[in-house]
């Protein structure tokens, strides 16, 4: 995208500059395993941390309160936590 006008972004338009030098949106997207999507976030913007965008999911949240059924899982890349139901990539 281009650079926003700081109108567009209510003045805070470094936070919409990705660390790897160009404008975006921060989204986040879960699919199930028929790859239909189940949940989209557009809460934060482009600059935040992958996983602390993920830490605001409601999906997150459920997992962490136990109130998704341990038969689930999510596939997470290594920016991810790994956990009983959190599989992402184990570092080391």
């Amino acid at each position: 995208m281009q650079m926003p006008t700081a109108e567009e972004v209510e003045g805070d338009v470094t936070s919409y500059l990705t660390r790897k030098g160009y404008y975006a949106f921060g989204l986040q997207a879960f699919c199930d395993s028929k790859c239909r999507f189940v949940m989209i976030l557009s809460k934060l913007c482009s600059s935040t941390n992958d996983n602390t965008t993920y830490i605001v999911t409601q999906l997150s949240k459920d997992i962490k309160a136990a109130k998704l059924s341990s038969k689930y899982h999510v596939v997470l890349d290594k920016a991810y936590p790994c956990t009983e139901q959190e599989l992402s990539p184990w570092k080391g």
